[in-house]
């Protein structure tokens, strides 16, 4: 832990050396040297005793660690369990961490504009690209860095270095940590290696053409009433942004929106239109989701990296990530990732000890076991060691398949900086059935959709 100087204590002590040293001057006249060296003693004794006692009061005083944390996070990391070990190593210190509500941020905000305090000291999960850039313009967050600096705690001061590069720009802002990662998620194609099978599909689709093909042959044995061959979630990351992406080295305008005009962005959506109307799929691609998938009814879904185990911790048959399948070999500037990340409160009343406290647990030494939890949750590691472990421990010979996707999200292009993805986010969708069930082209599709958060972009700054 840091120790911090109390500097009001430490001036009076020098206060109080200079008095005794004044005075003892004045005795050396008065009463004589070895009068003078009594009193000295006597002054000095009790004058470091009181130090003492201060420094063993500071030492036994008590620091509380308020955290807000997603419901999710809760059920799938044992944090509770790292906060009672840690309090263990540190007795004087305790991590008090409750479920947040959807209105955390406005309480934070509340408080802060009443007396400048934050509720709590840190919140998870923070997903970068869809809020990290308007929490910070709202002074909701601050950054990492000097608290890491200041830590004493084994592995803070490289932390940084030992991040998957990618994954420390996606927690990033101008050279500042904002949202330290404890794991990161990449969206790409979850297949059902056994369903495809029983087609003679033994190998991923690596691009657009070769899925199509893929999906009129999967058609042909549809394995339930429900069942659908390609299915995806109704929200931007997973769907038209997951596809612009594969079709353009630049998917993003200079203000971190997609460049849904641009030619590649164009082709894209006319892709998935064709998608839609292929037998077999998921109408408008977005109805079933998840849903479908964990009820093992659908042979191909985009979806994050972690999708893929459910199918084998539910007995269904066997499943596979790959990346998503590409316009052309080498188009696509890789796809949407994010790091599940913690964040640092503005305001917060213990922000060293919070910091100390998440590198202890998930940093890159991982002292409370962290990173396994996360890996045995089907979530990828942060750190560029755990290539290494993946490969040659054999506990964890389970999730070699995380090597390719650890390659992925260091290769993919880091989500553009914006405030505004939650309202690309919405007039997506909004516009979504509109496009794939009626006769409006791409191009219509992509101005409803800019014109839509150009005026949401006006009336914020209005």
């Amino acid at each position: 832990m840091t120790r911090f100087v109390d500097k009001t204590h430490t001036s009076r002590f020098f206060l109080a050396m200079k008095a005794m040293r004044h005075m003892n001057t004045i005795l050396r006249g008065s009463f004589g040297v070895k009068l003078g060296r009594v009193a000295l003693a006597t002054l000095c004794s009790l004058t470091l005793a009181g130090a003492a006692r201060h420094s063993t009061a500071a030492a036994a005083s008590s620091i509380t660690v308020n955290m807000s944390a997603a419901s999710w996070f809760l059920q799938g990391i044992p944090i509770q369990q790292a906060a009672a070990t840690y309090h263990k190593l540190h007795p004087n210190i305790t991590i008090n961490i409750q479920q947040d509500t959807p209105d955390w941020s406005t309480k934070v905000l509340a408080q802060l504009k009443s007396n400048g305090t934050s509720p709590w000291d840190v919140h998870f999960v923070t997903t970068p690209f869809q809020e990290l850039d308007a929490d910070i313009a709202q002074g909701i967050i601050q950054p990492f860095d000097p608290y890491l600096k200041a830590s004493t705690e084994p592995g803070a001061r490289q932390l940084k270095s030992a991040m998957i590069p990618s994954v420390l720009a996606d927690g990033s802002r101008n050279g500042k940590l904002y949202s330290l990662a404890y794991s990161a998620e990449i969206v790409g194609l979850e297949w059902r290696t056994d369903l495809a099978a029983k087609v003679g599909i033994t190998t991923p689709p690596a691009t657009w053409n070769q899925l199509k093909a893929d999906l009129v042959k999967l058609a042909t044995n549809l394995h339930g009433k429900n069942a659908v061959t390609i299915t995806s979630a109704p929200v931007l990351h997973d769907l038209q942004e997951a596809w612009v992406m594969s079709a353009s080295k630049h998917p993003f305008t200079k203000d971190g929106l997609i460049d849904w005009l641009s030619p590649e962005a164009q082709q894209a959506l006319v892709f998935m239109k064709q998608l839609t109307q292929l037998k077999g799929t998921d109408k408008g691609l977005d109805t079933g989701g998840d849903a479908l998938w964990q009820a093992g009814f659908s042979d191909f879904t985009v979806a994050p990296d972690s999708r893929a185990g459910w199918i084998g911790k539910a007995g269904l048959g066997s499943a596979a990530f790959v990346p998503l399948p590409t316009r052309c070999a080498g188009c696509g500037s890789g796809q949407v990732f994010w790091g599940n990340g913690m964040s640092l409160l503005k305001g917060a009343q213990q922000p060293q000890a919070a910091t100390d406290f998440l590198v202890w647990a998930f940093g890159p030494d991982d002292s409370a076991g962290m990173a396994v939890h996360a890996l045995q949750a089907d979530e990828t590691p942060v750190y560029t060691a755990y290539l290494h472990k993946i490969k040659t421990d054999p506990s964890l010979a389970s999730q070699r398949w995380q090597l390719p996707v650890i390659n992925l999200i260091a290769n993919s292009l880091p989500q553009a900086s914006t405030l505004y993805w939650m309202q690309e986010n919405q007039a997506a969708q909004k516009y979504w059935p509109q496009y794939v069930n009626t006769n409006m082209t791409a191009l219509q599709y992509a101005k409803s959709v800019t014109a839509d958060v150009a005026a949401s972009i006006q009336r914020s700054k209005g």
